[in-house]
């Protein structure tokens, strides 16, 4: 069953957030951390169309998720193009006794996912990307859990058109590309980090974002300072004031 206040408590820090600045790749990644949140989920990621109408991953929890997301970038296959076909969401209770995407499914047994649930993400009908959540276990996705699941979508929406009613498609898909341009340089930073400091990817990223919030920084602008090479990073054990 989903959880009542950590919904209750995601929706208020979006409203907080939607309010003011922010960019589009953090709260995208904030959407991801409260879906986790809320049903108690191995991961999450978010899939969106880029300028040609291709799908391709923006945002995603851990690298078992990113691997889970690339897959479907790669072969334009798998929950996240089902739901936006269907325009409503789609379950996979056990990917294992699932005959459909193969490949998909031989990576997400690699990587020890086994549930999903995606929805996707809609703006005045038109259909612009896809959430995904995963588990570990086979899992039985609760209608409530899926509402849930379909109102953090909702918001991720909100969070690309502004809130804005009068907001064009335009604008849209200049929010999506910058999310996408986000993901690349966010990746190039974790790729040093992890090089230079022999860490995991995740535990790279964790670096950039703790950094990031406690500087009042978006992690694409910390990330582009440290592909530069004009920032560096305190250690974790060390702190991360300034």
């Amino acid at each position: 069953m989903a959880g009542q206040e950590q919904l209750f408590n995601a929706l208020r820090s979006f409203a907080t957030t939607l309010a003011g600045d922010y960019d589009v790749s953090d709260v995208l990644h904030q959407v991801c951390d409260h879906l986790v949140e809320v049903l108690s989920a191995a991961g999450a990621g978010v899939t969106v169309y880029d300028s040609e109408h291709r799908l391709r991953f923006a945002a995603a929890t851990n690298g078992a998720i990113i691997a889970a997301e690339t897959v479907q970038e790669e072969t334009q296959e798998g929950p996240c193009t089902a739901c936006l076909t269907r325009g409503a969401p789609v379950v996979v209770e056990d990917i294992a006794v699932d005959g459909r995407w193969p490949h998909y499914r031989e990576v997400l047994q690699q990587h020890g996912l086994r549930s999903i649930v995606a929805l996707p993400l809609v703006v005045r009908d038109e259909r612009v990307g896809a959430v995904d959540v995963y588990d570990t276990d086979a899992r039985s996705w609760s209608e409530s859990e899926v509402a849930a699941a379909s109102v953090l979508a909702e918001v991720a929406t909100a969070y690309v058109v502004r809130a804005n009613a009068t907001a064009e498609i335009e604008r849209v898909n200049e929010q999506l590309q910058r999310a996408l341009d986000s993901r690349i340089v966010i990746e190039q930073a974790k790729g040093k980090l992890a090089g230079e400091r022999g860490i995991h990817m995740d535990a790279a990223f964790e670096l950039l974002r703790a950094y990031a919030r406690s500087h009042n920084e978006t992690v694409r602008s910390v990330s582009e300072r440290v592909v530069a090479g004009t920032l560096e990073l305190p250690e974790a054990s060390s702190g991360l004031s300034a």
